[in-house]
C-alpha cells in the first residue's frame, strides 16, 4: 500500500499479509470473525469430470510458476491450489463457520 490518509485498521483472511505484517486479522483485532477471500475457476454444469480434472491441472501447474507466484503474493493472496472436492469441503466448511459466527453474534 502506498502513503496515504487511509489507515488499514484489519485484514479479512486467516493470515496476516505478507504485504502488511504489522496490520492484524480481523479475527485478531477486537472483531472476533474471520473473512476469508476466495478465488476459483468454475464451468457451467454438467461438465464432464475428464474437463474438470483437466482444468484443475492446468490450474495448479500454473500455480506453481514463480512468475504468477510472485504477482498472486504481491497482491497479498495465499496460493492454495487443491482440488474441486477439497475446495467445495472447505466452501461448505466456511459457510458452516459464518452461520456459527451469525448465530453468536458476529
Amino acid at each position: 500500500m502506498q502513503p496515504s490518509n487511509a489507515r488499514v485498521l484489519a485484514v479479512a483472511g486467516e493470515k496476516r499479509l505478507p504485504l502488511m505484517p504489522n496490520v492484524p486479522t480481523v479475527r485478531n483485532s477486537a472483531v472476533r470473525a474471520s473473512l476469508p477471500v476466495t478465488g476459483a475457476a468454475s464451468s457451467h454444469p454438467p461438465a464432464p469430470p475428464a474437463i474438470i480434472q483437466k482444468l484443475n491441472a492446468e490450474l495448479t501447474i500454473a500455480l506453481q510458476t514463480p512468475r504468477v507466484r510472485q504477482v498472486l503474493r504481491d497482491q497479498g493472496l495465499e496460493i492454495i491450489g487443491n482440488s474441486p472436492e477439497e475446495f467445495h469441503d472447505a466452501d461448505r466448511q466456511s459457510g458452516a463457520d459464518h452461520r456459527a459466527d451469525r448465530r453468536q453474534g458476529l
